[in-house]
């Protein structure tokens, strides 16, 4: 049975929550269990931004076959090639035997080394500052190495300002459905678990330092595990959002205007 929800006006969320877990990556607790973030875009070409953990494949297809409503899937674009967010590749691949595949090189050499029939499909390789269009939609790519493995990269959708951030920004627990900043008590909720992610998953990354992301941040955020809402952002530290400098080559193809993140809402992996 499906269970998806509308994000804008033309993506869905089309993930799972998982509560059978104890234990994450078999080494932090999880008692709220944990949220595997992907998400479906219906522009002029369809578009999978990301898979879930194998566990939760059935959903996934589910949920992707409700929303596709009969369209074909065009593209397939990775982030980030571990399991929590990889391991449906190659079901995506035997059931779409058209998709074609948008990551970077590491992500490729990655995905044949785990097995993943990429090379019966076009793999469409893209780096740091590139565009590609879907139709209404234009999206951007920045590196994102160790957060937190070495292919890891986000993906930004200039036409909408939705940021689909891979490990970064994410949290432990499940969203059960809770997509959206107003929806949750970020304090009471999320701000321990969100602490405990940073701390546990990403204590050795970039991202703890200070997210390797241009300063067109804007709009929302969509990591793979749910991220904290706007009202709990400035409690891991500093009153301050501290954004390096934009990257030349990002700064330079995407056009954005410069500003700060207006709101982070959690959302799952």
């Amino acid at each position: 049975m499906y269970c998806v929800r509308k994000v804008t006006n033309d993506l869905y969320w089309v993930g799972a929550n998982d509560h059978r877990l104890a234990l994450f990556e078999n080494c932090f607790p999880i008692p709220r269990g944990v949220s595997y973030n992907a998400y479906c875009l219906l522009d002029e070409k369809t578009v999978l931004f990301d898979t879930v953990d194998w566990s939760a494949c059935r959903q996934l297809l589910e949920n992707l076959a409700y929303v596709l409503d009969g369209r074909e899937l065009d593209y397939l674009l990775v982030n980030h090639l571990e399991p929590d967010h990889a391991a449906c590749i190659e079901e995506i691949l035997l059931r779409h035997p058209k998709v074609k595949l948008i990551s970077n090189e590491k992500a490729f050499m990655l995905m044949r080394q785990f097995g993943f029939h990429v090379d019966g499909h076009e793999c469409i390789e893209v780096k740091e500052g590139d565009t590609f269009s879907f139709g209404k939609h234009t999206v951007t790519f920045v590196g994102a190495p160790m957060v937190h493995w070495p292919e890891a990269m986000v993906t930004l959708d200039v036409t909408d300002g939705v940021l689909f951030s891979a490990d970064a920004f994410g949290t432990f627990g499940a969203l059960d459905g809770k997509l959206f900043a107003d929806e949750v008590d970020f304090e009471r909720d999320w701000l321990d678990d969100a602490r405990r992610y940073l701390t546990n998953q990403l204590q050795g990354a970039p991202a703890a330092r200070g997210p390797p992301l241009p300063h067109q941040h804007r709009g929302q955020v969509r990591p793979p595990h749910p991220a904290p809402a706007e009202k709990g952002r400035r409690r891991f530290g500093s009153d301050q959002v501290h954004l390096p400098a934009p990257r030349p080559r990002v700064a330079q193809g995407s056009g954005l205007v410069h500003r700060k993140v207006r709101h982070m809402e959690p959302l799952c992996s």
